[in-house]
C-alpha cells in the first residue's frame, strides 16, 4: 500500500491539533520569564521569629491558593556575624527540610526548599540573624502546566499514529518521510516533558535568593565586652606569637610544631600541627580583683558575640597546677564542624597588675577530638 505524501503527512499533524510545536528554544527555571499579567508580588518585612512564626500560623507567606498552581520566589538580605558560618547554617537547615543549595557565590545562595516546608525554612532562617528586604512573588502556572499536558497527549498520539503508519509503510521514500516526523515528533515530546517537569518544580518548590552582610563592628561592640579588645582580637589567633617555648611551664603536646614569627606578639606562644590544630598561649594585663567567675563569663560572652561559637558547660580545671576554667565550644562551618576549648587562670601578683593567663587549643573536630586528650593532660 502506498502511504501519503509530504501533504498527507502535513494534514496528520493539523489533524491532532499539533502544527504549532515552536514554543522556543530552551526554558529558563527563573522569575523573569513569568508573563507580567499573571505574576503578582509584595513586600513584607518579617523581623526574627516571631513575625515569621506568626506568618506560618495563619497560613504563611507560602500557603495554597485554592486549586491554583503557584510558583513562588523570594528574596531577602540576611545580616550574620560570620557569612561563611551562615552558608553552611543554611545548606543544613535547607537539606533538613528536602531542600538543596543551587549555588553559592561570593555572599549570595540560591536555595531551593519545598513549597510545604518553605515557612519553616524563612522562620529558622531568620533566627540566624536580622532579615531584611524581605520580598515575594508568586507566579500562576496553572495555565501553563495544563496547556503543557495538552500539547503532550496530542503529541503522544500523534506518535502513535506516525509509528503505526511507519510499520504499513512498503515505500522507501513514504518510510523517510515517516520516520523523519517520527522523529521531530518525539525530540518535541522529550523537550516538552522537560519543560513540564520544570513547571511542576518550579511549584513544588520555592526559589530564595539570600544576600548575606556581615555585622558592622559596631553591631558586636555593645556592652562591657569593649573595654577588653584583647577578646575580640586574641581568642584563637592565627598571628603567630614571638615565643620559642610554651609558657607557664608547660611542655607542648607530641606533633605540636612552635611556630615564631621573630618579629611580632612576644608573650604568645603559637604551636601547630600538620592537620591544622592550633595551640596558643599568652598573659594579659587586667584589673586587679576580677574573679576567675568574671573572666569565664567574659570568655563565654566573646566566644558566642564576636566568634559565633555555641558555648558548653563551663567546667573546673587546672593550669599549671593553680586553679583554672575549661571553656569548650564549637561551631559549624561550610568545612564543617569546628572545635575550641580554653583553659583560663589567674596569676595573682604582689606587685603590678594581675595577669591573666591563657591556653587555647582549636581545629576541625576528627584532629581536635583525636588530640584533645593529649593536650588537656599538658596543661594540668
Amino acid at each position: 500500500m502506498k502511504l501519503m505524501g509530504l501533504y498527507g503527512l502535513t494534514a496528520l499533524v493539523a489533524a491532532a491539533g499539533c502544527c504549532d510545536l515552536d514554543i522556543g528554544a530552551g526554558y529558563s527555571e527563573t522569575a523573569d520569564s513569568a508573563p507580567a499579567a499573571r505574576t503578582a508580588s509584595f513586600r513584607a518585612a518579617p523581623q526574627g521569629l516571631a513575625k515569621s512564626a506568626s506568618a506560618a500560623n495563619s497560613g504563611g507567606y507560602f500557603k495554597p491558593q485554592g486549586d491554583r498552581l503557584m510558583a513562588y520566589t523570594s528574596s531577602f538580605t540576611l545580616t550574620v556575624r560570620t557569612a561563611e558560618d551562615a552558608v553552611g547554617f543554611i545548606k543544613a537547615e535547607a537539606e533538613k527540610l528536602g531542600g538543596y543549595v543551587l549555588t553559592v557565590r561570593n555572599r549570595a545562595m540560591t536555595v531551593k526548599v519545598p513549597t510545604a516546608q518553605a515557612d519553616n525554612f524563612v522562620r529558622i532562617v531568620s533566627g540566624a540573624g536580622k532579615m531584611s528586604d524581605f520580598t515575594l512573588s508568586a507566579e500562576d502556572m496553572t495555565d501553563t502546566i495544563a496547556d503543557l499536558g495538552v500539547r503532550l497527549d496530542n503529541l503522544k498520539k500523534l506518535r502513535d499514529r506516525l509509528a503505526a503508519l511507519l510499520s504499513q509503510a512498503n515505500q522507501v521514500e513514504d518510510m523517510l518521510k515517516v520516520e523523519k516526523e517520527l522523529n521531530r515528533v518525539t525530540t518535541e515530546i522529550e523537550r516538552l516533558t522537560a519543560q513540564l517537569q520544570n513547571s511542576r518544580k518550579r511549584v513544588d518548590f520555592v526559589t530564595f535568593n539570600i544576600t548575606l552582610t556581615a555585622e558592622e563592628p559596631e553591631q558586636a561592640d555593645a556592652g562591657t565586652l569593649r573595654y577588653f579588645p584583647f577578646l575580640q582580637d586574641s581568642l584563637a589567633s592565627t598571628t603567630a606569637g614571638d615565643e620559642e617555648k610554651p609558657l607557664f611551664g608547660l611542655a607542648a603536646p607530641t606533633d605540636f610544631i612552635t611556630a615564631a614569627t621573630g618579629f611580632r606578639r612576644v608573650g604568645v606562644y603559637t604551636a601547630v600541627t600538620a592537620d591544622d590544630c592550633l595551640l596558643v598561649m599568652q598573659e594579659r594585663d587586667i584589673p586587679d580583683d576580677g574573679t576567675l567567675e568574671f573572666w569565664s563569663g567574659m570568655f563565654v560572652r566573646a566566644l558566642a558575640q564576636y566568634h559565633g561559637f555555641t558555648v558548653g558547660k563551663v567546667e573546673k580545671a587546672t593550669l599549671d597546677g593553680g586553679e583554672a576554667v575549661l571553656i569548650p565550644a564549637e561551631k559549624n562551618t561550610v568545612a564543617g564542624k569546628f572545635c575550641y576549648c580554653a583553659v583560663i587562670s589567674i596569676d595573682r601578683k604582689f606587685f603590678g597588675s594581675d595577669r591573666l593567663r591563657i591556653v587555647e587549643f582549636s581545629g576541625a573536630e576528627k584532629p581536635f577530638s583525636a588530640r584533645k586528650a593529649a593536650v588537656i593532660e599538658k596543661i594540668r
